[in-house]
């Protein structure tokens, strides 16, 4: 049998809130947290988008202090991008992958996302999945 439930755990990545017209960061995501993990991805959920455009990207650090945009060839993009609009359809799921702690990448890693031409936003929220756990089974 196959199990998921086991190798993963998850972690608040932007918080629920009102409609985002401005730029925000998430919350810190702790690689090395319960033995650590060695992957992690981003599921970023639309609600509705009525203006701006809302750019994702990812962020890392070593001490949780000072962050840097993580470098384009360690971040994994899903199909559906990395960008909402207006035109985006509410439930649209969005995948941003960390792939930086198996490469000599930081220990904490946010989302941030860029809001531009917003007036009245846009509703979504992301959650970090962390996976390959170091030492199962996961938190």
């Amino acid at each position: 049998m196959l199990d998921i439930l086991n190798r993963i755990s998850g972690s608040s990545g932007l918080k629920p809130q009102a409609a985002r017209t401005a730029s925000a960061t998430g919350d810190s995501v702790d690689l090395n947290a319960n033995n650590g993990y060695n992957g992690l991805t981003f599921f970023v959920l639309a609600g509705a988008i009525t203006d701006g455009t809302h750019t994702f990207k990812l962020q890392d650090s070593p001490d949780g202090t000072t962050w840097t945009d993580v470098p384009a060839g360690y971040v994994q993009i899903g199909a559906t991008g990395n960008v909402f609009t207006s035109a985006t359809t509410a439930g649209t799921v969005l995948k941003l992958g960390y792939l930086g702690n198996v490469n000599g990448g930081y220990r904490y890693v946010r989302i941030a996302s860029t809001v531009s031409s917003a007036t009245t936003g846009g509703f979504y929220t992301a959650i970090a999945v962390l996976g390959l756990p170091a030492m199962l089974p996961a938190a």
